[in-house]
C-alpha cells in the first residue's frame, strides 16, 4: 500500500540484536533496512516477531510480492491475531492471484470486512473489465520508481523519478515528495536516491529539472498552469539548520515557479497552507477555469491521513483558506493526485472500496459539490497502486502504476482505448438533424447484449464498439418507419472512427394507391368473369407489397328489402375475400364493410322507375388497396421498396419523395 510519509532525522542507534534494530528502523520509516534486519533475524530464529516485522516493513514499501510472502509466514504462528489474518487476506489480494484469494476468503470469512475491499465488488470488477489498454511509457520508464507524467503549455512531458543506481537492499522504491540532489546519500525510508522531476527534451532525453528551492530533497508533483507560464510541485526541505531537534519530522511542501523561455525556474514562492514542521501538502493541481488549486494534505481537522482541498486565487495568486472537500471525496484513508476534466473529477484513494493499494475513481462534479463516487475498475485499476491520473491538450489518458507487468517500480501509462467509435447521424425527410423523440437500439450480433449509446446533440448517435464485432442498429421515431442497419462491423476495421449517415422516412398512413370497382349481376353475389382479372391484379400487388391493406366495400340496388339487400352484400364482399384468400392472401389483411341499398351511386331509390343500366352502377364491390393503414403501428421500411422506383408502377400511387 502506498505511503504519504515524512523524513525522519534522529541519531543513529547502535545495535542491541537484530530485531531490536529491525524494530528501531522501522519505528524510524527505514522501511528497506527494517525489511532487510528482520529477513537476517528470521534467517536466524524463525519467530513471529521477525515475519510480522518484514511483513509490515516490506507493505509499506509497496513491495507486495514480499508482503504476501510475509503475511503468510505470519499467520502460520500460533500468535497470529484476527488482524493478522485479514492482512494476510489483503496481501494475498496484492501480492497473490485472485483464484487465492478467493480461497483466503472463504477461509477466513469472519475478517475479511477488516480489510478495505468488498468480494463482491472485486468479482463485478474483473467480470467486467473495460475495454481498454495500458501502454507502458518504455522510452520513460526504467528500473527505478517513475511516475506522474504531465506536460507544459509547449507539450513537453515532465515526471518524477528517482532512477539512479540501486542500493544493495534491492527494496521497493516508495513515493514521496522530492530531490533533485543527486550525491552518496540515499533516501532512508527506500534505500534509493531521492525523487526529482525529468524532462524530455526536444531530442528525446531525459534531463532533471533543477529546484531553486534551497536544501531541497525531494523535488516532485509538478503541474504546468495554461495559461501562465507558472508551474506548482513538491518538495521537501533539509531543516537541519532550523531545527536542531535531536528527532523531528519534516514534511513536504508545495512551491511554485515562473518558467522562463529556456524551460527554467526563475523564482519561487511557497504556498501559503505550507507548514513543512506540523503536515504535508502535495499534488497539486490547477482549475484554471473556477481558478482553484486542489492538493492533498494530513493537515489537523481532516478526516484522517491525507485529504483533497482546495483554496481560490486570484490575478496576484492571493489565496483564500484551505477548504475540505469533505466526506463526498475523502475518508479516514489517504486521497490524493486531484485532476479536474469537465464535470468529472478524479482522483487517488487507498481509503474507498478498492481493488487494492491506491484506486482511481471518479466523481461527479457540478455547481461546487462533488457526489457518486465510483471506481474506475479494471484495467484502470490493479490490486496494487493506481494513481496520478490526467489527460492532456491532445486528449490523451495517462496513468501511474505499480502493478506487477511493470519494468520497474512505478511506471507510467498511456491508456488506449480498445473501442472504436461510432458516430452516426439521423436526418428526417427535409434533410435536417432529427430533433427529438428519437429511440435508438444497439446490439452486439453474436450475444445480442446491448451496447450503450448517447444523444450529446440533436441527431448525433456516439457509441463505443468492441473491436471485431457486427453490429445491428434499430432507429424509430413515431410517425416515421423503423429503420434497421445490420451492416455495422468493428472486423477489420483500421482506423477509430466508425461513420454512418441515416436518413428517415416518413410513413404515409391509409394512402390510397389504388380504387377500382366490380359489377354484380342482380340478385347475385357470385363474382363475374369480368371481375376475375381486377381481382387478380390487386392480389398480385398485395403479394408484392406487404405493407398492403385491401378494403372491401360492397353495395346493392333497391330492389328488395333493405334486410335483404344488407345480407345480399355482405355475401359479395365475401365474395371478393374468399377470392382473395385463394390466392394466398391473409384474412388479416383484409377488411370489409357492407352497406346493402344505403349509399346508391344515383336517385334510383325505392319506387323510382330506372332502366337495368342505372340499377347496375348500385350492383357493385369498390376494391381500396391502402398503404400503412394503422396509424399507431410504427412500421419498418418495406424491404421491397428498396431501391424500387415506386413511379414504375403505373396502375398503383404509391407515394414518392421521402418515401
Amino acid at each position: 500500500m502506498c505511503c504519504l510519509v515524512s523524513i525522519v532525522f534522529t541519531e543513529a542507534v547502535g545495535q542491541n540484536g537484530k530485531l531490536r534494530y529491525a524494530d528501531q528502523q522501522l519505528e524510524l520509516s527505514k522501511f528497506a533496512e527494517a525489511a532487510k534486519g528482520y529477513e537476517i533475524a528470521f534467517e536466524k530464529k524463525a519467530t513471529y516477531r521477525a515475519a510480522k516485522g518484514a511483513a509490515v516493513a516490506y507493505e509499506r514499501l509497496s513491495s507486495y510480492k514480499q508482503a504476501y510472502k510475509w503475511w503468510k509466514s505470519v499467520v502460520d504462528f500460533e500468535e497470529a491475531t484476527p488482524d493478522d489474518f485479514a492482512n494476510y487476506v489483503y496481501a494475498v489480494h496484492q501480492g497473490g492471484s485472485f483464484e487465492e484469494l478467493k480461497a483466503a476468503v472463504e477461509k477466513n470469512k469472519g475478517l475479511v470486512s477488516q480489510a478495505n475491499f468488498n468480494m463482491d465488488s472485486l468479482l463485478l470488477w474483473y467480470s467486467n473489465s473495460k475495454n481498454v489498454e495500458l501502454i507502458s511509457l518504455d522510452s520513460l520508464n526504467s528500473s527505478a520508481t517513475d511516475y506522474g507524467i504531465t506536460f507544459d503549455q509547449k507539450g513537453n512531458r515532465y515526471f518524477s523519478s528517482d532512477r539512479g543506481s540501486i542500493s544493495s537492499s534491492g527494496n521497493k522504491s516508495i513515493r514521496v515528495d522530492g530531490s533533485n540532489k543527486f550525491n552518496t546519500k540515499r533516501y532512508d525510508m527506500t534505500g534509493r536516491n531521492f525523487i526529482s522531476i525529468y524532462k524530455e527534451d526536444e531530442k528525446k532525453r531525459l534531463v532533471p529539472l533543477e529546484s531553486i528551492v534551497p536544501d531541497s530533497y525531494h523535488f516532485a508533483d509538478p503541474w504546468f498552469m495554461k495559461q501562465s507560464p507558472i508551474i506548482f510541485y513538491t518538495v521537501t526541505r533539509d531543516l537541519g539548520k532550523i531545527k536542531k531537534k535531536r528527532s523531528y519530522n519534516i514534511y513536504p511542501e508545495i512551491y511554485y515557479s515562473t518558467v522562463n523561455n529556456n524551460g527554467e525556474l526563475t523564482d519561487f514562492k511557497p504556498f501559503p497552507i505550507n507548514s513543512a514542521l506540523e503536515y504535508g501538502v502535495i499534488t497539486p493541481f490547477v482549475d484554471e477555469e473556477e481558478k482553484k488549486i486542489y492538493f492533498s494534505s494530513n493537515r489537523s481537522g481532516g478526516l484522517g491521513g491525507y485529504d483533497l482541498y482546495y483554496v481560490t486565487y486570484d490575478e496576484d495568486f492571493a489565496f483564500s483558506a484551505a477548504v475540505n472537500l469533505g466526506p463526498s471525496v475523502n475518508t479516514p484513508g489517504d486521497e490524493r493526485d486531484p485532476f479536474m476534466l469537465g464535470d468529472s473529477f478524479y482522483f487517488s484513494s487507498n481509503g474507498h472500496v478498492g481493488l487494492g493499494g491506491l484506486d482511481v475513481f471518479h466523481v461527479a462534479y457540478g455547481e461546487g459539490t462533488f457526489s457518486h463516487v465510483q471506481n474506475l475498475g479494471l484495467p484502470y485499476n490493479s490490486p496494487q497502486d493506481d494513481f496520478a491520473m490526467q489527460r492532456n491538450a491532445k486528449g490523451e489518458t495517462f496513468l501511474s502504476s505499480n502493478r506487477m507487468s511493470g519494468a520497474g517500480l512505478d511506471d507510467m501509462y498511456k491508456i488506449e482505448d480498445l473501442y472504436k467509435r461510432f458516430i452516426g447521424k439521423v436526418f428526417d425527410c427535409d434533410g435536417n438533424l432529427v430533433i427529438d423523440n428519437l429511440n435508438v437500439t444497439l446490439n452486439q450480433t453474436d450475444d445480442n447484449s446491448t451496447v450503450p449509446t448517447k444523444q450529446e446533440e440533436k441527431g448525433v448517435i456516439l457509441a463505443d464498439l468492441s473491436p471485431e464485432r457486427d453490429f445491428q442498429l434499430t432507429l424509430k421515431k413515431p410517425g416515421y418507419f423503423t429503420l434497421t442497419d445490420n451492416l455495422i462491423s468493428t472486423k477489420g476495421m483500421k482506423g477509430e472512427r466508425l461513420e454512418k449517415e441515416y436518413h428517415l422516412k416518413k410513413i404515409p398512413y391509409n394512402t390510397v394507391v389504388s380504387e377500382d370497382l366490380i359489377y354484380y349481376n342482380f340478385d347475385e353475389s357470385q363474382l363475374r368473369s369480368d371481375a376475375t382479372p381486377i381481382l387478380e391484379r390487386v392480389a398480385e400487388h398485395m403479394k408484392n407489397f406487404t405493407f398492403l391493406e385491401i378494403l372491401i366495400r360492397s353495395h346493392a340496388d333497391s330492389r328488395a328489402s333493405n334486410e335483404y339487400n344488407e345480407a345480399l352484400s355482405e355475401r359479395r364482399a365475401n365474395a371478393v375475400r374468399e377470392f382473395l384468400g385463394d390466392y394466398g392472401i391473409a384474412r388479416s389483411r383484409v377488411r370489409s364493410e357492407w352497406f346493402g341499398e344505403e349509399q346508391l351511386t344515383n336517385n334510383c331509390g325505392d319506387g323510382v322507375p330506372c332502366p337495368e343500366s342505372a340499377h347496375q352502377l348500385n350492383r357493385r364491390s369498390e376494391i381500396i388497396l391502402r398503404a400503412f393503414p394503422d396509424e399507431n403501428k410504427i412500421y419498418q421500411y418495406p424491404k421491397e421498396l428498396e431501391g424500387f422506383d415506386v413511379s414504375q408502377l403505373k396502375d398503383l400511387k404509391l407515394p414518392a419523395g421521402c418515401l
